[in-house]
């Protein structure tokens, strides 16, 4: 299978695109990084190598301009809805659908609000650099 890597922010819902790709094509997504949480919940190609052939699209969060790519797909979200959808990821300890109480979100401070994981966690903006395809 060709490589393809599906590129997005954290939070822009690489996950979900992923799940409904499998399902319409019945064949399994990889990702760069292994997460076992993913694999429990039913992503079977989580933790397989990125370059094994068995995976349609491969997820990742960076791009390596050196590397040969058969394809890549940018997945976008407003970047407010991908900050806090990241923000309920990061504290519900890597649950791709949990939520924070809404109090986590007011709390003021360097350890818990919204606002001091922003500024700890997106410091630099997110930079697209391109690829290259193989010929």
């Amino acid at each position: 299978m060709p490589y393809i890597l599906l590129i997005s922010f954290p939070g822009s819902g690489n996950t979900w695109v992923r799940y409904l790709i499998e399902r319409a094509t019945g064949i399994y997504t990889g990702s760069v990084g292994n997460d076992p949480t993913l694999h429990e919940g039913g992503f079977l190609g989580q933790l397989l190598p990125a370059r094994s052939g068995q995976v349609i699209i491969v997820k990742a969060h960076e791009v390596d301009t050196r590397e040969k790519l058969d394809g890549l797909v940018l997945l976008i979200r407003n970047p407010y809805d991908a900050i806090v959808s990241d923000f309920n990821r990061k504290y519900t300890k890597g649950n791709h659908t949990g939520l924070v109480p809404v109090q986590r979100f007011k709390t003021k401070g360097k350890k818990f609000g919204i606002n001091s994981f922003f500024a700890t966690c997106y410091q630099n903006p997110l930079i697209i650099h391109p690829a290259r395809t193989k010929k």
